[in-house]
């Protein structure tokens, strides 16, 4: 009984360092790891109570899954810059405006020729709960892409469609559907930028991309606000554009990328959807469009663009 008492600690003992080895790796439960004390064991059940806990821990937390970086940005608002430029980054391969559930790609009635995409196809199709498996293939779609690329040494971002989060029919969607659907599997490393936001919905007029009803600047204030507001760490696209150097030393860092200079002569080489508005090689500040009368009093009206310019301003990423 005295052996079988001494194998009965030691086992305790191995599964109390275990746990405590898992705390100091854990990325998500950490927090909450530090307040709970290790118990004080003394009993086989006990035990089996530590087991259980390692085993919950170890289900819902970070630790042993891949990094994937993932951008996101509102359209028109310089996301398609900051791409070329992070395309640009040693090792760097970005897979460019993402999303499982849209259907913006559909319009015009006649169906696409999309070969080599099943999921829109499956739509086309009528596939009974097309949803789902959109979803499922998104899913391992990006799971494939990231082991390919990893497995040859690069680092795999993706460019999340936000607009068709934020910006597309009546209603708001909740957070963005990539990281979503893809945290099961990925520990999320993700940057977002903002653009003014009438420069942004000056430019979203221009290319008829007005997808949220109503069709209004301060529906356009209240979706960005929401957009914000889910966001852990957002850069300021006009700050991008004045030190492209500082920020994007940032921004790479931020996600645990690779830096090099020679972006700055490189980017315009990379190819990537939803170039709308800029061209040419050089970053610089662009003059902003003539605003139209009745956005001018859109804007002096509109209770949303002082909501969001009050937190544009805590948050640092606009001046006054």
């Amino acid at each position: 009984m005295a052996k079988e008492r001494i194998n009965i600690q030691a086992l305790q003992g191995e599964l109390e360092q275990a746990l405590k080895l898992i705390r100091e790796r854990s990325t998500t439960e950490e927090a909450k790891l530090s307040a709970r004390p290790v118990p004080c064991l003394s009993s086989l059940a006990n035990s089996d109570s530590l087991l259980e806990r390692c085993a919950d821990i170890v289900k819902t937390s970070d630790f042993g899954k891949p990094t994937l970086r993932v951008v996101r940005h509102l359209a028109c608002s310089g996301g398609t810059l900051l791409s070329k430029c992070l395309a640009a980054m040693p090792n760097v391969y970005l897979l460019s405006e993402l999303h499982p559930q849209t259907t913006l790609h559909m319009g015009g009635g006649k169906a696409k020729f999309l070969p080599a995409d099943v999921a829109t196809q499956a739509r086309y199709a009528g596939v009974p709960d097309v949803q789902a498996l959109a979803d499922e293939i998104f899913v391992a779609s990006v799971v494939c892409a990231h082991k390919h690329v990893t497995d040859r040494g690069g680092d795999l971002v993706v460019r999340a469609h936000s607009h068709s989060d934020y910006c597309v029919g009546p209603g708001l969607s909740v957070g963005c559907a990539v990281s979503r659907l893809l945290s099961e599997h990925f520990n999320i490393q993700s940057v977002a930028t903002i653009r003014n936001p009438i420069d942004a919905y000056l430019s979203l007029i221009k290319n008829d991309w007005v997808h949220f009803e109503p069709r209004c600047f301060d529906e356009y204030c209240c979706r960005a606000i929401a957009f914000i507001e889910d966001q852990n760490l957002i850069f300021s696209y006009e700050r991008f554009v004045l030190d492209p150097v500082g920020q994007m030393k940032a921004i790479t860092s931020s996600l645990g990328l690779g830096y090099d200079d020679s972006f700055i002569d490189t980017f315009g080489a990379f190819n990537v959807t939803g170039d709308s508005g800029r061209s040419g090689d050089v970053i610089a500040h662009r003059p902003r469009q003539k605003i139209p009368n009745g956005l001018e009093e859109e804007v002096r009206t509109s209770r949303a663009y002082q909501q969001l310019l009050k937190l544009l301003k805590a948050k640092a990423l606009m001046e006054g």
